[in-house]
């Protein structure tokens, strides 16, 4: 349907809807007083992977045959009291400085999501994946502090298991996502 296109899209003028927030934070950021504020850009990505959560900047790299280890991190969901959020727990938090690293760090979480093969898409989104970007700008005048989440989710493809012909895991992977797009309303 597009929605890893639109999110993220190609370079260029196809950039998807996350590298131009990007740009548009570290824009906001670089208009700021620097001898007044004090940014700091952090950056987490998770995937909801079969009802399990997966941080895809702390993860080992592929095997040379592309294979992603099935071994991972079991993510813990908590509820943030002074907001009243959920969150992951083990979620990595990486301070980054600008624009291009944290492109760089986006495009390798990318790289370490689950997708397949599947009768109506070659490169279908088996996971459902999280983008947070976090800022925390501390004002030296006011003695201030400013914190705000960007929070930017692709959601997986869903699919009907009689259209794509399913079995086994990939038909457990669609059970998964379906249930998660359920529960999101």
């Amino acid at each position: 349907a597009g929605k890893t296109y639109t999110m993220y899209g190609h370079e260029g003028d196809h950039r998807g809807i996350a590298p131009r927030t990007i740009e548009a934070v570290f824009a906001k950021l670089r208009d700021l007083d620097a001898a007044r504020f004090c940014p700091v850009v952090s950056v987490n990505l998770v995937e909801l992977y079969n009802n399990n959560f997966r941080d895809l900047l702390n993860h080992p790299a592929r095997s040379a045959y592309g294979h992603t280890s099935l071994h991972s991190t079991h993510m813990g969901v908590r509820r943030e009291s002074r907001a009243g959020e959920c969150a992951t727990n083990l979620a990595q938090d990486i301070v980054v400085s600008g624009v291009e690293e944290l492109q760089k760090l986006l495009q390798h979480g990318i790289g370490q999501r689950h997708v397949a093969s599947t009768v109506l898409n070659p490169d279908s989104s088996r996971s459902h994946m999280i983008l947070t970007i976090s800022l925390d700008i501390f004002d030296k005048e006011s003695q201030a502090r400013f914190m705000g989440k960007i929070r930017i989710c692709d959601l997986a493809g869903a699919e009907r298991q009689k259209k794509t012909g399913a079995t086994g895991e990939a038909m457990k992977e669609a059970i998964e996502i379906n249930k998660a797009l359920t529960a999101l309303g």
